[in-house]
């Protein structure tokens, strides 16, 4: 046990400065390369001075123009998405070109069942106790470290979804196990639970049991997709009709073949299964899809177009 404490003090000690130290290293890199640069521009502007000079003192100057290699710029690495977007924010105040929990966005609004100032340290535990579990997902913000009274080591990690943003508190082992999720810049999706450790207590412990990469999940928390959609909405009318049926017809049809494309256009690991509600009967007729595929935004958005149609979103799989 002590040497586990050891290992968990060194590291606590450590990452930070190794994510320190291999930033000032970026950093340093790139200052030379910009010096260089910077050197290099110079030196072609003191060798075109010179031999303009010479072109001046001779006597077939003018006969022929020297031509001059410009410099290039330094090369440097590309920036992720992520880290445009920060920029962006550091620079503005807010994201504007997009959120880095985007890609993101069906499981925060679908299966994450808490934010993070849910649990802060003025939650409602009681309501939190209901819960089987908690689960959120948000961007890491912010990392302190440190050691509890005890010598075990402690992180509090500050995590920001589209709503709110919260410091969450990790522990002993806890943070042991998950620090080396907390990177600023990393989208987590964190599972807690909250209970009474003791029957007679009043206190109501709350703790981290899991922490994941929202990038790892995505594809695997969601089972299946159902999507409601009602007869009418699809049914083809018969018989010749009016201007209206026939541009009616056309409507549903288009309707149909858009939804096909959009669904045959993500290809994924989710079940899908559609379900026809007959309005008339009130019966409903389920279709499990052979073809399996990805919930995106796109899919979600094309649903929510339509006021009568409805979808459910299951993280384990159903049978049809």
């Amino acid at each position: 046990m002590t040497k586990k404490l050891k290992d968990y003090e060194a590291n606590a000690k450590t990452l930070p400065d190794n994510i320190k130290q291999r930033r000032e290293t970026e950093l340093q890199e790139m200052d030379q390369k910009i010096r260089q640069s910077y050197q290099d521009n110079q030196q072609a502007l003191a060798q075109a001075q010179q031999e303009k000079m010479q072109a001046q003192n001779s006597l077939f100057g003018d006969l022929d123009e020297i031509e001059i290699a410009k410099p290039q710029p330094p090369k440097a690495a590309e920036w992720s998405v992520v880290e445009k977007l920060n920029k962006e924010r550091e620079l503005v105040g807010i994201y504007l070109s997009a959120h880095p929990l985007d890609d993101y966005k069906v499981i925060l609004e679908n299966v994450c069942n808490a934010h993070p100032a849910d649990v802060g340290r003025t939650a409602n535990r009681e309501e939190l106790a209901q819960k089987d579990k908690i689960m959120l997902g948000g961007i890491v913000t912010g990392v302190r470290t440190g050691f509890q009274k005890n010598g075990n080591p402690c992180g509090f990690v500050t995590i920001e979804d589209y709503d709110s943003s919260e410091e969450l508190a990790f522990f002993g082992e806890t943070w042991g196990k998950y620090m080396g999720h907390a990177i600023v810049g990393a989208s987590l999706f964190i599972t807690m639970k909250c209970f009474r450790k003791y029957q007679t207590s009043n206190y109501i412990s709350l703790e981290v049991t899991d922490v994941q990469y929202l990038s790892d999940v995505k594809d695997k928390l969601i089972q299946s997709l159902t999507i409601t959609i009602p007869a009418e909405d699809l049914m083809t009318k018969a018989g010749a009709g009016d201007a209206d049926d026939t541009a009616g017809e056309a409507d549903n049809s288009n309707i149909a073949e858009d939804l096909n494309t959009l669904l045959s256009s993500s290809p994924g690991m989710t079940e899908l299964i559609i379900q026809i509600a007959d309005s008339e009967t009130g019966k409903n007729l389920r279709f499990k899809s052979r073809a399996t595929i990805t919930v995106n935004n796109k899919i979600i958005e094309f649903i929510q177009l339509h006021d009568n149609w409805q979808y459910s979103i299951q993280t384990e799989r159903v049978t049809a």
